[in-house]
């Protein structure tokens, strides 16, 4: 899916759409996997879609199916949910299976070890249940064990047969959703094959591991299908503990989403940018090893520095961010590369991602009148970017002034935007000026496509501009 959304320019109606097809998408990871091997890199593979490739359904991305021409033999291994077997809101990768059915667990297991057989290049291949939340099978069966007590049974099952194969691939497994619910009474027979995987997708990007991670936090109680995913980082690390206490893998890493949707609501980058460099300092007091950053790979409009910083605190937890954050500006931008770094930074704090989040009211005087001033800031530094165009030659340095250029382009139209929704538009109003900026946006793609995602945009900037 995340090919064919390049590809086919999926929502842009001003670009050109190619063909894609399975044969073109194999020969790109294959190209992957060649360059993934060259560079000694430890390669990570799969994740969703064991609970609906091996059983015939579509896992290729989140494509809705009928429902109504699911074979009957394969619909029993689906999750009974109000009494009915069928996919989960039509979405084959959504939906999960009757995990107590020895069956379903078999094809699963039956699956991966043929997987891993087949792929010896693969190091870690990550096992993942379905990307929902709350969808559990409720038959008599399963309805009194927890799913991962369920999950832990398959993992000690795709052991066996990766033993038995002789295969020493490691196997990811996920704390997520409701999986964040540790196991009451199954507990891993080989911890040396698994590494466990924290992904606190519902956590807020408005705290920082390093303030709450020593807080005193107890889990909620949890309740088949009617579970509160937790939003507070001190919950979401408190399940962790649980899992630690039961799991016994001497491997483990976050799995987190610094730069799939929020960055895209900091429109300078910097405050994503330290909360990247202060999650991965913090990551070894929490017990985790390490970070793979579930995110766009066109992540560095105006800048790279989220994924500097990201990198620099992984390397070396003592560093400091505004001693990398200089390095960082006046490699990308040359002598003006400080000047860079405050306009930036006084960008961020005026678009306030803590209101593009709506974690503050709607309509606020102080947003509408610090949009004011970010036009006003934006305005002012256009003759630094002018100059810096006049003077520098082709090359790198050049075009990160000619992204900060565009940037600027857009960011006025958004700062205006934001700045009406703060004053008080009503919703169609909001629509009206989302659909306006937007429109702009995508016209610019063909300039813009190494260093922004322009696709997945489109669903940020909506939420900023009209509804979250």
């Amino acid at each position: 899916m995340f090919f064919e959304r390049w590809y086919t320019h999926d929502g842009n109606p001003y670009a050109e759409k190619e063909k894609l097809d399975d044969k073109k998408v194999k020969a790109l990871v294959s190209n992957f996997e060649q360059e993934i091997e060259k560079r000694g890199l430890l390669y990570h593979a799969v994740g969703h879609g064991w609970t609906s490739g091996p059983f015939g359904f579509n896992a290729a991305g989140w494509h809705e199916a009928d429902d109504s021409a699911i074979p009957e033999d394969k619909r029993i291994f689906l999750a009974e949910i109000d009494g009915k077997r069928g996919f989960y809101k039509g979405v084959p990768l959504n939906t999960n299976l009757c995990y107590s059915n020895p069956e379903v667990r078999r094809i699963i297991a039956d699956a991966i070890a043929s997987y891993c057989d087949e792929h010896r290049n693969i190091d870690y291949l990550h096992f993942w249940l379905a990307d929902s939340v709350n969808s559990f099978c409720e038959c008599e069966n399963c309805r009194h064990t927890r799913p991962s007590d369920h999950y832990v049974m398959m993992l000690n099952e795709i052991d066996e047969k990766l033993s038995k194969k002789n295969l020493d691939t490691k196997i990811v497994f996920l704390i997520y959703f409701d999986l964040m619910w540790a196991p009451e009474k199954e507990r891993i027979k080989n911890p040396d094959r698994f590494t466990l995987m924290f992904a606190p997708i519902t956590r807020y990007y408005s705290q920082r591991f390093k303030d709450e991670y020593n807080k005193p936090c107890t889990t909620e109680p949890f309740v088949r299908n009617k579970s509160q995913m937790p939003n507070a980082i001190s919950k979401n690390l408190s399940f962790l503990k649980d899992w630690f206490e039961v799991a016994g893998a001497k491997d483990s890493f976050d799995f987190d989403y610094h730069l799939m949707w929020d960055h895209q609501r900091d429109v300078g980058y910097f405050d994503v940018a330290r909360g990247l460099f202060e999650d991965m300092q913090t990551l070894p007091a929490m017990g985790l090893g390490g970070m793979v950053s579930c995110q766009l790979t066109r992540a560095a409009f105006p800048t790279n520095l989220p994924m500097q910083m990201m990198a620099d605190a992984l390397w070396d937890k003592d560093c400091d961010f505004e001693e990398k954050s200089d390095e960082y500006f006046l490699s990308a931008f040359g002598d003006d590369g400080l000047a860079v770094k405050e306009y930036l930074r006084e960008i961020s704090r005026l678009f306030d991602v803590n209101y593009t989040r709506w974690e503050k009211p709607c309509v606020s005087e102080e947003n509408a009148h610090n949009y004011t001033m970010a036009l006003g800031v934006i305005n002012n530094f256009e003759s630094v970017i002018e100059r810096n165009l006049e003077l520098l030659p082709a090359g790198n340095l050049r075009r990160s002034w000619e992204y900060l250029d565009e940037h600027s382009y857009i960011i006025r139209d958004v700062a205006k935007a934001l700045r009406r929704r703060a004053e008080g538009a009503d919703e169609e109003e909001r629509q009206k000026l989302f659909e306006e900026v937007y429109d702009k946006v995508v016209q610019r793609e063909p300039k813009l496509h190494r260093v922004f995602d322009v696709h997945q945009y489109k669903n940020v900037l909506r939420s900023c501009i009209v509804k979250f």
